[in-house]
């Protein structure tokens, strides 16, 4: 009797070995993944905090404290390079720290911009393509931004401020950048940043960091 059913039994456990091997790839292959996008999201949460660290350094928060400005006025109140304030500035919005809004065209010029697109049509791609840059560039320099109740607390006056705090993990988060060489070499990052100083050796030579440590 066990010899007919020996057969069944062998091709059942074969079968079952194969789902539990194709089970076992596909859970691996979810973990991979799932491994994957974690430091994706990492990596991109990392370059967030950066820009919040970049603009509260440049000091944009306490530029934008008392009304929405272009970007061609806090380029000149802070003396940075507009087109790259402005690329800061998107990522900014996208992520909740800065919001952007369009000024209301006059008449005249919603007419002038409506002329200018029907002139351009006949004269070709490279006419459109013209206008749509140049109409690109006049909505950008005429483009608002404003400061949101994410970002009110990067500024100096805020009952809650959090700046000096941001500023603070700036500091850390650049030693970061020297990880790699530090397990390489087996010093501490901070110490590779700092010239060889440990934290608190390296506030106590740079009073600044010592007083926005204290804050």
């Amino acid at each position: 009797m066990s010899s007919i059913w020996e057969p069944c039994l062998l091709h059942t456990v074969g079968k079952v070995r194969h789902t539990i091997y194709q089970s076992s790839c596909q859970c691996l292959v979810v973990l991979v993944t799932l491994l994957l996008l974690t430091a994706l999201l990492h990596a991109v949460t990392s370059r967030m905090f950066q820009a919040i660290i970049t603009m509260t350094q440049l000091g944009i928060p306490d530029a934008l404290e008392h009304g929405p400005k272009t970007s061609q006025q806090l380029a000149t109140e802070l003396k940075v390079h507009q087109p790259y304030l402005e690329r800061l500035l998107r990522l900014c919005d996208r992520i909740g720290v800065v919001s952007i809004t369009q000024p209301k065209a006059s008449p005249t010029a919603a007419a002038a911009a409506a002329g200018s697109n029907g002139s351009s049509g006949s004269s070709g791609s490279k006419g459109t393509r013209e206008s749509w840059s140049s109409s690109r560039v006049h909505i950008s320099e005429g483009q608002l931004y404003h400061l949101t109740q994410l970002s009110a607390v990067l500024c100096e006056s805020h009952v809650n401020s959090v700046k000096h705090m941001v500023l603070l993990f700036g500091d850390h988060f650049v030693a970061f950048s020297h990880l790699t060489e530090g397990i390489r070499s087996g010093q501490t990052p901070y110490k590779l940043f700092a010239g060889g100083l440990s934290h608190w050796e390296h506030m106590r030579k740079e009073p600044e960091l010592y007083e926005r440590f204290n804050k």
